[in-house]
């Protein structure tokens, strides 16, 4: 399936069936609630839409200078199971409850509150993230300089891996 892409300027709301989350430059704020939606705060940031299968990414195309450079609040509508952040910061004020939870981290930062059946996160690139909750199974690679803080993370059954280079 060939990638559709659409440049907009001032679309603050996106809905959809999407699972897979992708934001690059962005503050994202992770709010759990019962019906999804992306909702902008639009400071004039130039902004790339691309949806494939059903991934649905986000890119502010000037991330020269300091980043994050835009504010996106994310209700989770209990269908997001995957998160992917480069070059801005994912935040979780309220507990996530999920049974599958994938998170790719690079060159950014986050703080996780989940509770889920399976979490994984991925972080390279000088990543510091920070999770609490609980998970059944957590699986983390920590890599490129990267630390995720999981001490906070109550797990039946942990596998951290931390290799020099991602």
């Amino acid at each position: 399936m060939q990638a559709q892409t659409e440049q907009f300027y001032t679309k603050n709301k996106v809905e959809g069936d999407y699972t897979s989350l992708s934001f690059s430059g962005f503050r994202v704020e992770v709010i759990p609630s019962d019906t999804f939606g992306i909702v902008f705060n639009n400071d004039g940031c130039l902004k790339q839409q691309t949806v494939r299968d059903n991934k649905l990414s986000f890119l502010i195309l000037d991330q020269t200078g300091r980043v994050p450079k835009e504010t996106v609040q994310v209700y989770t509508g209990g269908q997001v199971k995957a998160f992917s952040i480069h070059n801005g910061e994912l935040v979780m004020d309220q507990y996530l409850l999920t049974d599958s939870l994938k998170v790719n981290f690079a060159v950014a930062r986050g703080r996780l509150k989940v509770h889920a059946e399976k979490l994984y996160i991925t972080a390279g690139g000088g990543i510091d993230c920070e999770v609490q909750g609980t998970a059944g199974y957590f699986y983390g690679h920590q890599g490129g300089g990267s630390t995720i803080h999981h001490n906070q993370l109550e797990c039946d059954h942990k596998d951290v891996k931390t290799t020099r280079y991602f």
